[in-house]
């Protein structure tokens, strides 16, 4: 049927149809444009904000001052002199309690190790299953350098003959002090 129309018509009827196409592809592409504008501009709002305060934090900084930049320097260093300070304390306890251990016989039990920094001293409780091996104990803490001789000992606890429950503090040498 569309043969039988005169040439002016169907001129005018691909005009239309080129018309229609090109409107219909402008509005799915304004309605693929709106929804991306609308999806991405939480995005760009966050991004902006972060980006002012990044710009403000640069802005208080104004690096080129002398007081400013040492300011920063000095609490950096504070910071580091912090953390120097906290693996030194991890430490000591971890070398007080090593040497223990290596004191230690298979006689003697530790059943408690307290370490007081503020005084000094290691608390060491435990079973010794007989009296020379817990004496022996006694002396070689004593012995080490790194320990203080035990003094005030209670060696009436020596009276039982097996198992014996001790209790004593031992004082660290002043060269192992903080």
């Amino acid at each position: 049927m569309a043969n039988l129309l005169p040439q002016q018509i169907k001129k005018d009827l691909r005009r239309e149809y080129a018309r229609r196409f090109i409107i219909v592809s402008m509005v799915l592409f304004s309605c693929v444009l709106f929804v991306s504008i609308m999806s991405l501009s939480p995005t760009y709002i966050v991004l902006n904000a972060k980006k002012s305060a990044l710009n403000d934090f640069k802005d208080s900084l104004k690096i080129g001052e002398k007081d400013n930049t040492m300011s920063i320097i000095s609490e950096m260093k504070e910071d580091v002199d912090l953390l120097k300070k906290d693996t030194f304390s991890r430490d000591i306890p971890y070398s007080i309690f090593i040497t223990l251990f290596k004191i230690k016989t298979e006689n003697i039990t530790i059943t408690r190790i307290s370490f007081s920094q503020k005084d000094n001293m290691l608390d060491v409780r435990g079973v010794s299953a007989t009296r020379n091996s817990l004496k022996g104990f006694i002396d070689s803490v004593g012995e080490e350098e790194m320990f203080l001789p035990i003094e005030n000992f209670p060696y009436s606890g020596f009276s039982e003959p097996v198992n014996l429950p001790f209790n004593f503090s031992i004082k660290l040498a002043s060269d192992h002090d903080n």
